[in-house]
């Protein structure tokens, strides 16, 4: 701030010339740079000229004192404060002095003084622009903005500007104020002072000032007030000058990224499009234009007036034809905000898009050399790819454009190059579009199986997390399952060890779709697999999702051939068991499913049995519908095993086939509970219990009614034969139906 006392006594000698000054230097060893001022007024120092503005930017400066006796050859003390200014800037060059200057008072205290400076009749111009210069040298450091930010600075910026424009432009009065004031007399006042070098230089400098500031600024109101808006679009149509225009789309770019940016009718907007679309645009400025509509694309609330003023072809325009490699960066980004809107309509703008060719030229855009347009297109389809809902009207027309632009291959080879940034984009893009019909078959034959298995060994969790999702979705197809396996996606996956959830299931998902054919079933369970699986079921540390797909894959191998015996050999049962016993009912049902298959064989159901998987076991056939169904299954194909039976109907397997007859539950479990009883009537041990639960009439009710077939009809003959004829004949108990992989 200003100070009082002699301080304040200095800036009315700057004004009025009462004071005159004389420049001494001091030689002393302490001050090596000889170039900054110091003033003193009799023996007392008044720091930075008497306006405050500090000496934090030197060590022990040269020397000003103030006479007033006349006596000496004095300085002029407008040259004196040019000097001071101009030392400043020399100053700031560095970037070290620039960082002190920002963190002083010195940002308050020029806004003071431009004010000051505001308010008087006669200024020098000079002293005008050297000042302008050091605010705006000092606003491209962010704590000097935000500084600027709390003062007047904004209002004397913007007063600068009316007077160099002549605003509001149906008066020339300010113009002629300002021409007065600080231009050179004899100047032709019919004219707008911002024509004039001067004011060219003027409205550069406060342009840029307010670029800097409105970067930093958090929200749009100093901006805006005072109908400042239309200002700035007036400058940005009517100047000349283009470091001007460019530095007012900057500022209109970074204001109306801010919340709830008032639409002021589309005058803004209008302003933004003109100036992406206009021939032989300036490529800077176009890429400030695009940033701008960029940033209203964030808003979903605007999508709607943006589609209606046209922003959907300026887009297309600054895709396929701009110049300037950031504007259509920006571009790809603001196409995918509008093709993800939030909006209620927001198919409808998706088919505007594609009405318009705009997913075409996006993707034609990956044929561009520049890195950030690569990295930001490939990031732009994923994110349409990724948003778009898959009933969507517009997906399937999307979908043909990228096909017609060729985007499988070009995000393929661009997934496959060197340039790091965008080689992470493009993978992550291929992940999306390698699960998609119409995509994945084009990505595929360019080799984009290669690459996303090679992404699963990647030391982020987040990248190898992605590419097994992107294998695992891949492979709900049979087609696309056959590229993984020829790439080699079996060794990969088999050897990944990690108990980090987000790989753990996508991995545990992708083994369940590829033990589906029944060629890779054995490959996976001798290459790893039932490693990794009992691993996963009997850690505590895997989540239950996680555990579900690891018995699914185990259901999977299971269900014939080698794996199923293999399944047993590697220790799987007792996983199995344990899960019998799980509350989750999915879990249990797999559980079960896939002990029902194992045991089949006579030496599977012993080493169940020895697993304790019995009592379980005849607990979960109490359940109705397929749980229940299925353990009642495997209880009777316990009872295949005679040595066996006494522990049967000692834990209670006789009631429950009883309870099911009884029941008559589905005709598949009723099957299964006649089977096991006349396995059970085949020893003597059992005989007694059978008769006491009353089976000798739900025998007889199966043989003679006609609800059953007369396979089901003749087991109960031979349970009731065994029951009373003391015969001991047994019948094996298998599945009624081959199971499936799931």
């Amino acid at each position: 701030m200003l100070r009082g006392g002699n301080g304040m006594r200095i800036l009315q000698a700057l004004r009025y010339g009462s004071v005159r000054w004389k420049y001494t230097q001091f030689t002393g060893a302490l001050n090596p740079r000889k170039n900054l001022l110091k003033p003193l007024v009799g023996s007392a120092v008044m720091v930075g000229m008497g306006l405050g503005m500090g000496t934090a930017l030197c060590e022990d400066p040269p020397q000003l004192t103030l006479f007033s006796d006349g006596i000496e050859p004095l300085m002029s003390e407008r040259n004196k404060t040019k000097m001071y200014l101009d030392d400043l800037l020399t100053s700031m060059e560095q970037d070290e002095g620039l960082k002190q200057a920002s963190r002083s008072d010195l940002p308050a205290e020029l806004s003071v003084m431009l004010k000051s400076l505001l308010a008087s009749e006669n200024v020098d111009y000079d002293i005008y622009i050297r000042i302008l210069k050091v605010i705006s040298r000092l606003s491209e450091k962010q704590t000097a903005a935000l500084k600027f930010l709390k003062t007047d600075a904004l209002d004397s910026i913007y007063e600068v500007l009316k007077d160099v424009v002549g605003w509001p432009w149906e008066s020339s009065n300010y113009a002629k104020k300002m021409l007065q004031r600080v231009f050179p007399p004899g100047g032709d006042d019919s004219r707008m002072a911002e024509k004039t070098p001067q004011g060219v230089l003027m409205s550069e400098l406060c342009s840029k000032i307010l670029a800097n500031v409105a970067k930093v600024a958090l929200d749009y109101h100093p901006f805006v007030k005072d109908n400042r808006i239309n200002l700035c679009n007036r400058m940005i149509k009517g100047s000349e000058n283009v470091e001007t225009r460019r530095n007012m789309l900057l500022m209109l770019a970074c204001i109306v990224s801010k919340e709830d940016f008032p639409e002021d009718g589309g005058t803004t907007l209008r302003v933004i499009l003109e100036s992406i679309c206009e021939d032989n645009p300036d490529p800077v400025s176009q890429w400030y234009a695009t940033g701008g509509l960029r940033n209203m694309c964030k808003n979903s609330s605007l999508h709607k007036n943006l589609v209606m003023k046209g922003a959907i072809p300026a887009l297309v325009n600054v895709l396929l034809t701009s110049p300037e490699p950031k504007a259509q960066a920006l571009a790809a980004s603001a196409a995918a905000d509008l093709a993800t809107s939030a909006y209620g309509r927001a198919e409808v703008i998706r088919m505007r898009m594609v009405d318009s060719m705009t997913f075409e030229a996006l993707g034609r855009t990956l044929k561009s050399s520049n890195q950030g347009v690569l990295r930001s297109t490939s990031k732009a389809i994923d994110a349409i790819l990724s948003g778009v809902p898959l009933n969507d009207r517009a997906r399937q027309p999307i979908v043909d454009q990228f096909k017609t632009a060729d985007v499988p291959r070009q995000i393929t080879r661009l997934s496959l190059g060197r340039l790091p940034p965008v080689v992470s984009a493009a993978t992550s893009c291929l992940y999306t579009l390698a699960a998609i019909d119409g995509l994945s078959e084009l990505a595929l034959e360019a080799g984009a199986a290669r690459v996303i298995i090679g992404a699963c060994n990647s030391f982020d969790p987040g990248m190898a997390s992605r590419a097994l999702d992107a294998l695992a979705q891949m492979s709900e197809s049979s087609e696309r399952t056959d590229y993984l396996v020829q790439a080699g996606v079996l060794r990969v996956v088999l050897a990944i060890r990690s108990t980090n959830p987000v790989i753990t299931y996508p991995l545990t998902l992708l083994l369940a779709n590829l033990t589906r054919k029944e060629e890779l079933r054995a490959e996976v369970a001798h290459e790893g697999g039932l490693v990794l699986l009992n691993a996963m079921l009997t850690s505590g540390n895997i989540d239950e999702g996680t555990k579900k797909e690891a018995l699914r894959v185990l259901h999977n191998l299971s269900v014939s051939g080698l794996s199923r015996v293999m399944v047993v050999q590697y220790g799987s049962l007792l996983p199995l068991i344990e899960n019998v016993k799980n509350e989750d009912a999915e879990m249990k049902l797999l559980a079960v499913k896939t002990l029902s298959n194992l045991m089949e064989g006579l030496e599977s159901s012993m080493k169940a049995f020895e697993a304790g998987g019995l009592a379980p076991l005849i607990a979960c056939g109490k359940e109705h519908g397929e749980l229940g169904c299925r353990a009642v299954l495997c209880v009777g194909e316990f009872t295949n095993l005679q040595e066996l039976h006494s522990e049967i109907v000692r834990q209670g397997g006789v009631e429950l086939f009883a309870e099911v007859i009884r029941a008559g539950r589905s005709s598949e479990a009723v099957v299964y509970a006649v089977l096991g009883l006349c396995n059970l009537a085949a020893s003597e041990v059992a005989r007694a219990r059978i008769r006491d639960a009353g089976a000798i009439g739900l025998l007889n009710s199966v043989a003679h009614t006609m609800l059953y077939s007369g396979e089901i009809a003749a087991v109960a003959e031979a349970g009731l034969a065994n029951l009373q004829k003391g015969e001991k004949t047994m019948i094996q108990v298998l599945p009624a139906s081959p199971s499936k992989p799931l």
